[in-house]
């Protein structure tokens, strides 16, 4: 099952050097972003031109679209996904122009029922975003595991500061035990308030879980953070 979100795009308060070139040459766009509702992971994009930069966030949940105008020219359209994942098209903006733009193909649910961890080589990257909610909070946390002289890394990127460190037995054994839970598909019937999605992604291919709990991401992160600045 997929879902459309659509956004015709608006931005007024452009100053043009001419004000009568600058109506001439305003165009309108209507864009159609097709994606998995199952495992929604556009979350925005950027449409670029040599003069115009223009960011747009992606939400499943909008049922309304934002109209008006933008410069007419040739733009570049750049989608992020939340594994930092970007997919480019280049196209043309005219007075009146209609875009859709396919990412559900982009990516492809993983059927095996083995963990990416267990077959994780050299030169392969496992991506885990999270997002956990509850009554009164909401967190989101990103991660890039690794494997390198028979070693496997973890890598934190924050607005603050970027850091590797390499998993102990446990903290692997507790990641490969989430996801496992993710490929079994098994549900928790705990009635926890807190809920955390997981996606968990290699190359083009992912699984999208949900689980009760806090999300152990976050908690690891933290553990770690307390002991590099303990050293």
């Amino acid at each position: 099952m997929n879902t459309k979100t659509t956004l015709l795009l608006l931005f007024t308060g452009i100053i043009f050097q001419f004000d009568g070139l600058a109506q001439q040459c305003n165009g309108t766009i209507k864009l159609n972003i097709i994606q998995d509702k199952s495992y929604f992971v556009w979350n925005e994009g950027f449409l670029k031109s040599q003069d115009t930069t223009i960011h747009f966030s992606l939400n499943k949940y909008q049922k309304r679209p934002i109209y008006g105008s933008i410069p007419q020219g040739q733009y570049t359209l750049t989608l992020f996904s939340e594994f930092n994942d970007r997919l480019e098209k280049q196209l043309t903006v005219t007075k009146n122009t209609t875009q859709k733009i396919n990412a559900k193909d982009y990516y492809s649910l993983d059927s095996d029922t083995s963990t990416y961890l267990s077959k994780l080589q050299k030169g392969d990257t496992l991506k885990i975003f999270v997002v956990e909610s509850g009554c009164f909070h909401i967190k989101k946390a990103y991660c890039r595991i690794t494997f390198k002289d028979d070693a496997y890394f973890i890598h934190f990127k924050t607005p603050q500061e970027s850091f590797n460190h390499q998993l102990s037995f446990d903290e692997l054994e507790n990641i490969k035990h989430i996801e496992t839970f993710g490929r079994n598909r098994k549900k928790n019937l705990s009635g926890s308030t807190t809920i955390t999605q997981y996606w968990f992604s290699v190359g083009r291919k992912l699984i999208k879980f949900q689980m009760d709990g806090s999300n152990y991401i976050t908690e690891l992160y933290s553990q770690i953070n307390k002991t590099e600045e303990s050293n």
